[in-house]
């Protein structure tokens, strides 16, 4: 299984039709991508030709999104505490048809505020769980090694940065895995399409 997450930073930097075409390019099983608008959430599902579950609200840029032509039996947004509404950074999740749950995420700004996010999701998801996106933090940072303790850190081996894109420092997206699960390869995409770097997993079934 090949996945993808990126934040498209509300497609301020490239037109979805840019977007779009760089996503193709990989051609990944699971796409998880942060700050989706609603509208551009439908708009990428059909330029992707991909099933487009959008968890976005109708104020605020921080949408997630999930895209697949994988098997769904269920999708929902799951719904964080607490959040100021223009905030809103609810997770969107999706269960595989070999029951496999897919969550995108993207933690707010607030280190506090992640911490107890993450245990939210943590909380809500089973053992056999994909958790993909922007966490907002180092590895180093707590939100982040709460996620890696319950889940495999993808990328924990090359620990390549993704933000910012025009000169990465930072590793602050990230899928994580089942405990156990076999990374075949893992890498970081160079794009000028948004202020984030693409990631890209390829994965053993789950």
């Amino acid at each position: 299984m090949r996945i993808l997450t990126w934040n498209i930073h509300g497609a301020r930097d490239a037109s979805i039709a840019e977007i779009a075409g760089e996503i193709a390019g990989h051609d990944a099983d699971v796409v998880c991508l942060n700050e989706v608008k609603r509208r551009d959430g439908k708009r990428l599902g059909h330029a992707l030709r991909m099933r487009a579950f959008v968890a976005s609200s109708l104020i605020g840029p921080y949408g997630n999104a999930i895209f697949t032509n994988e098997p769904v039996t269920a999708w929902r947004r799951f719904r964080f505490s607490r959040v100021r509404r223009i905030d809103r950074r609810d997770a969107a999740l999706i269960t595989l048809g070999d029951g496999t749950m897919i969550a995108a995420i993207h933690l707010g700004l607030r280190a506090p505020e992640r911490s107890r996010l993450a245990a939210e999701l943590i909380a809500a998801l089973p053992d056999r769980a994909i958790v993909a996106g922007d966490a907002n933090e180092a590895p180093d940072h707590a939100a982040v090694r709460s996620l890696s303790s319950r889940f495999d850190d993808a990328g924990r081996e090359g620990d390549e940065p993704t933000f910012p894109a025009a000169a990465p420092h930072s590793r602050i997206d990230f899928v994580w895995l089942p405990k156990g699960t076999r990374v075949q390869a893992w890498r970081v995409v160079a794009t000028e399409a948004s202020d984030h770097l693409p990631l890209v997993v390829d994965i053993d079934p789950v």
